[in-house]
C-alpha cells in the first residue's frame, strides 16, 4: 500500500524526482547552486552559465521541492534563476519534456478571436480602455509577429481581470 502523503508524479512528469547527475553529489550540486545565485546577481548574468548550471542542479531542486515541499519564498532566495522567464520554460522542460512556451502560445492564438469578441462587447470605462488597448495591437503590435500579439494580449487579459495596467510590464 502506498504511503499516505507520498505525491505521486502525473501522466506528463517524465523527470519527476531524478537522482543526481553521475559523479555529482550534494556537496558540488550545492557549489554550483552557489554559484549559480553569485552569477544571477550580476548586472549581466550570463545565460549559459544559468542554463548549464540550472540543468545540473535540477535533480537537486526537485528533490528540495518533492521532498522538502520547500517555501516558494526560500526557493526564490535559493533558486534566483528559477524565476526568469526562459528558466520556467527550460525548467517545465526539464520535468515534462515538452514545449511549454509553444504550446501556450499556440493556445493563444487559438482562444485570441474569442477574447477579441469578449473585449469589444465590453461597455462603460472598462470597454473603453480594453478598446484603446484593442488600437494600440493593431496599430502597434501586429507588425511586430505574433510572438509580440500574444504577449501584448495577455497584457490585456491581465488588465481586463483587474491587475495592473497592461503598460506596466
Amino acid at each position: 500500500m502506498a504511503s499516505k502523503g507520498l505525491k505521486r508524479p502525473k501522466r506528463y512528469e517524465v523527470n519527476f524526482l531524478p537522482e543526481h547527475p553521475e559523479g555529482q553529489n550534494g556537496d558540488s550540486l550545492e557549489t554550483a547552486r552557489q554559484l549559480l545565485v553569485k552569477e544571477m546577481r550580476k548586472v549581466n548574468p550570463s545565460g549559459t552559465l544559468i542554463a548549464s548550471k540550472m540543468d545540473q542542479t535540477f535533480s537537486m531542486r526537485r528533490h528540495e521541492i518533492v521532498d522538502a515541499k520547500t517555501a516558494v519564498k526560500v526557493l526564490m532566495e535559493r533558486w534566483p534563476a528559477l524565476f526568469t522567464e526562459r528558466q520556467v520554460f527550460a525548467e517545465f522542460n526539464r520535468i515534462a519534456t515538452t514545449d511549454l512556451q509553444s504550446n501556450f502560445y499556440s493556445a493563444v492564438d487559438r482562444y485570441t478571436p474569442r477574447f477579441v469578441t469578449i473585449f469589444k462587447s465590453k461597455k462603460g470605462s472598462v470597454g473603453e480602455k480594453l478598446d484603446e488597448l484593442m488600437q494600440q495591437i493593431n496599430t502597434v503590435v501586429s507588425p511586430l509577429g505574433k510572438l509580440s500579439e500574444a504577449k501584448f494580449l495577455i497584457k490585456i487579459v491581465i488588465n481586463y481581470c483587474g491587475g495592473r495596467s497592461a503598460r506596466q510590464t
